[in-house]
């Protein structure tokens, strides 16, 4: 079992950093769709998932999109062009915020990203740019490019005010289950949070270690892109190899993200490429979701590791995406 603690020790509280995700979520919480809940048992207890392939854009970044170009349009409006790096999700939120907003959006790609992720960035009228070796070298381009011109902004996925946003998917749960058990913040909880940039992990990190008494949060990783798990077990390194779960395919984990997380996380995991199949299979079975490698981390984790989590009152898993081409998900499905 590749879970392992990280010895974190009492209870973190970011108290600014909470009041910014609840007042965010009273401006913007009619702009996406509230996660779509799917209710499973372990011995007695109750196992959530939270779908948020529901999204108009098949993915929950787009909860950061709105609130990071809202927030960034605010302070500097005279911004023309958004500019962005990604494996695809983000830039399809990216893309649909800035439709919206009707300025232009450049959204710069890894050359080896799915056909669905550029179509849909396309069919919004956005500009991509893949001429990329992967992620870490199109965030660079990206930035690169954004200098040329005053008017142009490079936005990262992976800040305070697109955190604001992801973290809203805490926010749902919370008033959901509160309403429904009134010792619901009480209870022993676990949730399960996939790492690519940490752009869903390190607020839903904050949030859980502020309103929950106790709660434990697991991390997971591929295998092939353990950057984080990387520092509580050196022996076992990334190799940085494909991956089904390209919208995770990052190299380093980005600063912001990594001091967050350091600080919350309880337990840090990896899971291989064959478990991230069968976790996609599964969730189809059970479910009827299509998600893509990267939005069915959380659930290979889980129902590899069943034993675990048996003695938790409830366990959150998210489902992030469902970006992924229909013919791969068939061959997948099929196979797996």
């Amino acid at each position: 079992m590749n879970i392992i603690p990280t010895n974190n020790i009492g209870k973190k509280n970011n108290a600014q950093f909470v009041s910014k995700v609840l007042k965010n979520y009273e401006d913007f919480h009619n702009e996406w769709k509230n996660s779509n809940y799917f209710e499973s048992q372990l011995n007695k207890n109750k196992i959530i998932f939270i779908d948020e392939t529901i999204q108009d854009v098949g993915a929950f970044k787009i909860r950061g999109a709105i609130t990071g170009i809202n927030n960034i349009l605010k302070k500097n409006p005279k911004i023309t062009s958004i500019v962005c790096a990604s494996s695809g999700s983000f830039g399809i939120s990216v893309a649909n915020v800035c439709k919206r907003k009707k300025i232009n959006c450049i959204v710069f790609i890894p050359k080896n990203s799915s056909l669905i992720k550029k179509e849909k960035i396309l069919s919004l009228n956005s500009i991509i740019d893949e001429n990329n070796e992967n992620y870490d070298d199109a965030k660079k381009n990206a930035k690169k490019y954004s200098n040329v011109n005053s008017n142009f902004f490079y936005i990262d996925g992976c800040r305070e005010d697109i955190f604001w946003g992801n973290g809203s998917i805490v926010v749902e749960l919370i008033n959901k289950y509160s309403n429904l058990d009134k010792n619901f913040l009480k209870k022993k909880i676990a949730m399960i949070l996939p790492v690519g940039v940490g752009s869903l992990a390190s607020p839903s990190s904050i949030l859980l270690k502020h309103f929950f008494n106790n709660s434990s949060i697991i991390t997971v990783e591929t295998l092939n892109f353990c950057k984080f798990y990387n520092n509580f077990n050196t022996s076992i390194k990334p190799t940085f190899k494909e991956t089904i779960a390209e919208g995770v395919a990052v190299k380093k984990l980005p600063l912001l993200s990594y001091n967050i997380l350091k600080k919350n996380v309880d337990f840090v995991s990896i899971i291989d490429e064959t478990k991230i199949y069968e976790a996609m299979k599964y969730l189809f079975k059970n479910f009827k979701i299509v998600s893509e490698g990267a939005g069915a981390l959380a659930t290979a984790l889980f129902i590899n590791n069943k034993i675990f989590f048996k003695n938790y009152d409830y366990v959150f898993i998210p489902i992030c995406g469902k970006n992924i081409e229909k013919k791969k998900f068939n061959k997948i499905i099929l196979n797996s």
